[in-house]
C-alpha cells in the first residue's frame, strides 16, 4: 500500500515476466504482483513512477508463497520514495 507525498504515484509498470495490477484512489495506491511461474523476479520487474512534484510512502507490504502461505517480510513501514 502506497500513500501519496505531494502529487504521488503517476504510474506502475510491470515487466513481461510479472503479472500485476494497481489501483489508485488518491491519496492511496494498491499494487499487487507475482512472477510468471515459480521463479524470482529480477530488478526492474515492477517500476513505480511518481508525479513530477511528488513521491510516495510505502505504508505496508505483504508476501505469500505459491501455496498462499504468508511470508515474514519484516516490513515496518515508512519507506519514503521521491522522484
Amino acid at each position: 500500500m502506497l500513500t501519496d507525498v505531494g502529487e504521488g504515484v503517476a504510474n506502475v509498470e510491470f515487466a513481461s515476466s510479472v503479472v500485476g495490477e494497481w489501483v489508485r484512489e488518491a491519496p492511496v495506491s494498491a499494487v499487487t504482483f507475482h512472477p510468471n511461474g515459480d521463479r524470482a523476479m529480477g530488478a526492474g520487474a515492477v517500476v513505480v513512477t511518481s508525479a513530477a512534484s511528488g513521491g510516495y510512502l510505502v505504508e505496508s507490504a505483504s508476501c505469500f508463497d505459491d501455496a498462499g502461505n504468508a511470508l515474514d517480510v519484516s516490513f515496518t513501514g515508512g519507506a519514503e520514495c521521491e522522484r
